[in-house]
């Protein structure tokens, strides 16, 4: 840095997900006396993040949760904007029907960047044009990178946080922990599915012990009555903690149950016409993302109509009876996805682009 003020950078996340990625990025920004302002989730704030407009209500999943999030969504975009004209680096995180159109309106002189990008390679591909006017994409996933810069995008594979978190040591009894999801909407939906697969189970087996991890943001009476039986945690971790194995939503906790060391089930269930819109337009043979990380559907999946309470029940068992199956695949995710200094190499290579930029103005 120079004796200047160091950049003034506006992010933009929407999702718990994105809360999550961008925490350590701002952390590390601020230490490199970055002002740091935007809309994001509580870790980002505790990271240093001056919130213009709030966090709650903006995630949503399926065609009539995202109709319901619109008007929140519309009033971060419409505070973003507003406060664009400050900034010297605009940073979007995921949050793609926001950060689409913020990115469009920042200009020519702000470097537009963006961190975990749309996932256009399994659906809408035709997104990817959006992006190649974009100084920096930083993706978390190899295979998205080398996709994007297939089609001319400036991406870069930066790693995964969650990479650079130790496994878990092995867990003391036959757990299996719980965790349907950040979205309330979809959370609950897979919760019930859960319950009624662990019902089964625990028919069978009381000696299984089940461990329901929230996600941050969520609370238990957000998803229903939950069972006196499941111990509710704060956190995916910490349900993982106590567990062997896992059934998971898809999504970002899918690769949280890898890195702990817990094999996933991995659980897909939307609304039923939100299902009829997906299997025309998904492009991918594998929903969870550690599959797609090792291009092969290893740990097992249940999606859509598939994902019955009596298949979890069944495939639950199979997981916990074969725990040696999962060693070399837990660790060749974790090797594929793990890159040193996680989130203070982003922040230096956006700080060293606003300087560069500087010094040639």
């Amino acid at each position: 840095m120079t004796g200047r003020a160091g950049p003034r950078v506006l992010v933009s996340a929407g999702e718990t997900s994105g809360d999550g990625l961008a925490a350590p990025v701002i952390a590390h920004l601020v230490a490199l006396g970055c002002d740091v302002i935007g809309v994001g989730g509580p870790r980002m704030v505790a990271a240093g993040l001056k919130p213009v407009a709030p966090f709650e209500g903006l995630a949503a999943h399926g065609l009539l949760e995202a109709a319901r999030s619109v008007p929140a969504a519309h009033r971060a975009l419409q505070s973003l904007v507003a406060a664009l004209p400050q900034a010297d680096v605009v940073l979007a995180v995921d949050f793609p029907e926001v950060n689409r159109r913020l990115l469009a309106r920042a200009a020519s002189h702000q470097l537009r960047s963006w961190l975990a990008p749309p996932q256009a390679w399994a659906w809408r591909a035709w997104r990817a044009t959006a992006l190649q006017p974009l100084d920096w994409v930083g993706c978390v996933l190899p295979f998205a990178a080398d996709w994007y810069r297939a089609r001319g995008v400036a991406a870069h594979f930066v790693g995964h946080p969650l990479a650079s978190l130790p496994a878990l040591p092995p867990a003391g009894g036959r757990g299996i922990a719980l965790l349907p999801g950040s979205r309330p909407t979809t959370a609950r939906r897979l919760l019930r599915i859960q319950l009624e697969a662990a019902r089964a189970v625990r028919a069978r087996d009381a000696d299984v012990t089940f461990h329901l991890g929230l996600a941050p943001g969520l609370s238990a009476a957000a998803l229903g009555e939950v069972p006196r039986w499941v111990e509710v945690h704060a956190g995916a971790r910490a349900a993982l903690a106590c567990a062997q194995t896992a059934w998971v939503g898809a999504g970002t906790a899918t690769l949280d149950a890898v890195l702990a060391g817990r094999p996933p089930l991995i659980m897909a269930r939307l609304r039923p016409g939100t299902e009829r819109v997906a299997r025309r337009v998904v492009s991918v043979r594998a929903v969870g993302l550690p599959n797609l990380v090792l291009g092969d559907s290893v740990f097992p999946e249940l999606v859509f109509e598939a994902c019955t309470p009596a298949a979890v029940a069944a495939h639950g068992g199979q997981l916990r009876s074969t725990p040696g199956a999962w060693v070399d695949p837990i660790a060749r995710v974790r090797a594929a996805l793990w890159r040193p200094a996680w989130g203070a190499s982003i922040a230096q290579a956006l700080v060293a682009q606003v300087e560069a930029r500087r010094r040639h103005r």
